[in-house]
């Protein structure tokens, strides 16, 4: 695996230049590789240059609450969000989802030994939350990650030797399938990405668009993104 992948989550923030009509973007951390793979498009539409900053989506709400100066939030809890957007004098604007994102439990080794697995924070992130309601009464030995990103970097450097991680990180990493199953999608609430604008911009709005609109969809199948 390229040690560049594993950076993007043990870094929360990272930018492109910062010199042409920056737009800084908060994203849930499951979605970061496939905005990577985005961006270079949805600057050269919107005429702009895409900063990141990832984490849970809790966590970038409290962020955003206490004044982060985000322009787009990409969520991937859409209560919290409408919570945002609803508690707010600002002129937020929740748009519809865009994408849905699988879950899959990755145990890269036969177990040798006590079984550890690895989550994102179910208090704060949608992944988290989800596999609590696959574990269920299962009871196992939980190793809490701060976000899915997070919770995906234990597993692989063993701190943990399962998790239940997004699928898009697996396939984005190019983890073999044979180290993974995916997850009955019944088994958990769905998690749905979508976009809250934050500011009142042309060129958020236009990013709004373009995450919403059809070739986008196309090109997020690639990381394992189902339709909405």
């Amino acid at each position: 695996m390229k040690l560049a992948f594993i950076s993007l989550f043990v870094l929360l923030a990272a930018c492109t230049a910062p010199d042409d009509n920056p737009v800084l973007i908060a994203t849930a951390s499951s979605f970061r590789p496939a905005l990577e793979m985005l961006a270079p498009a949805l600057n050269d539409k919107c005429n702009t240059n895409i900063q990141i900053s990832s984490g849970s989506t809790g966590a970038l709400v409290t962020q955003i609450r206490q004044g982060a100066p985000f322009g787009l939030l990409i969520s991937a809890d859409q209560n919290l969000s409408k919570q945002l957007v609803s508690s707010s004098a600002k002129s937020y604007r929740l748009n519809a989802a865009f994408a849905r994102s699988p879950m899959a439990y990755w145990q890269p080794k036969p177990l040798t030994k006590k079984l550890t697995i690895a989550i994102a924070n179910p208090k704060t992130a949608p992944f988290g939350k989800a596999a609590m309601q696959v574990i269920a009464d299962s009871n196992p030995d939980l190793v809490i990650a701060s976000n899915a990103g997070q919770a995906f970097v234990f597993v692989h450097t063993r701190a943990a030797n399962a998790g239940y991680v997004p699928l898009p990180l697996l396939i984005a990493a190019e983890i073999p399938d044979t180290e993974y199953k995916l997850i009955d999608k019944n088994t958990y609430s769905p998690i749905f990405l979508h976009n809250v604008r934050l500011r009142n911009n042309p060129v958020l709005d236009c990013l709004a668009d373009q995450l919403n609109a059809t070739q986008t969809m196309t090109r997020l199948a690639e990381f394992g993104y189902l339709p909405p």
